[in-house]
């Protein structure tokens, strides 16, 4: 008596995106983790960013990743983080606090 086997491809539902916060995404180390981020954007959705200073590059990242929400260490800098990124859906916040 012969047997046969039926192989069947077993789909696993996919997991949910990994939910990060990046702290200090514009110095060395968060440039390097978005970078890895970003090679595998599938798996991992940044829900918000922060800089102590350096808004210009904030506000790119926050337009690539488009987090929740993005904040800037520097309170001089609220106006122009919150102008750069009005009409993104983004929440802008500012201060060390």
């Amino acid at each position: 008596m012969a047997v046969t086997t039926e192989e069947r491809a077993v789909v696993l539902p996919s997991a949910a995106p990994k939910s990060v916060t990046i702290l200090g995404s514009t110095g060395s180390v968060g440039c390097q983790t978005i970078d890895l981020l970003e090679r595998d954007r599938g798996n991992f959705k940044v829900v918000a960013l922060t800089a102590k200073q350096n808004v210009e590059l904030l506000v790119k990242q926050a337009i690539d990743l488009r987090p929740d929400y993005v904040a800037i260490g520097d309170e001089r800098q609220y106006e122009a983080l919150k102008q750069a990124l009005s009409g993104t859906g983004i929440e802008v916040g500012a201060g060390e606090k």
